[in-house]
């Protein structure tokens, strides 16, 4: 059996930094890999999409509003 040369080291070497740099990417976006599931299961969450519907449909960007009655909570 023969050694590696180091042309064969500095390529696994480069393979195992690549590997590396995928770990601690994947790491790093572990956190953030649920937050678009939650979607709009919350209540507060789901009043606060209904009141930007409403300013979609009225094309009233000043006063917040549910159900035609103003709503000054947030």
């Amino acid at each position: 059996m023969t050694s590696p040369t180091s042309g064969e080291r500095a390529v696994s070497a480069e393979n195992y930094r690549h590997r590396l740099w995928l770990f601690a990417y994947l790491i790093a976006i572990l956190p953030l890999s649920g937050f678009w599931l939650y979607g709009l299961m919350d209540i507060d969450e789901g009043l606060y999409a209904s009141v930007i519907r409403t300013m979609l449909a009225t094309g009233d960007w000043m006063i917040p509003r549910i159900e035609g009655e103003v709503w000054m909570e947030k």
